[in-house]
């Protein structure tokens, strides 16, 4: 859903969330008689802003992550299991391998 919000919408939940007054991170977080300003401190809304555009965005990323997941070769992590690999082991030296992008060689 947050792939087709615009960004001042996506901007406008940020606000909802990181407010000082009626923020519901606040909330949660119990900020009581002493809310904490997320938005208007210099220090953090830079990366408050970064968050809610990153977020507009993890959906999309998500798809192809699931994707690329579904084209690795079961062979390949059965072979690691049978090698003994743990799945830690398995994931970071067979998987995570498997979907980066192939290099094309020039002749």
């Amino acid at each position: 859903m947050p792939v087709v919000l615009s960004l001042a919408v996506v901007g406008f939940i940020a606000q909802l969330v990181f407010s000082r007054d009626h923020g519901a991170l606040n909330a949660v977080l119990g900020g009581g008689g002493n809310p904490t300003d997320r938005l208007g401190d210099s220090d953090l809304n830079i990366w408050i802003i970064l968050l809610a555009a990153a977020w507009r965005h993890t959906g999309y990323v998500m798809i192809l992550y699931l994707a690329g997941l579904k084209a690795v070769d079961p062979s390949l992590k059965e072979a690691a299991a049978i090698d003994g690999a743990s799945g830690t082991q398995t994931f970071f030296r067979v998987v995570l391998p498997t979907l980066r992008p192939r290099q094309h060689h020039r002749r």
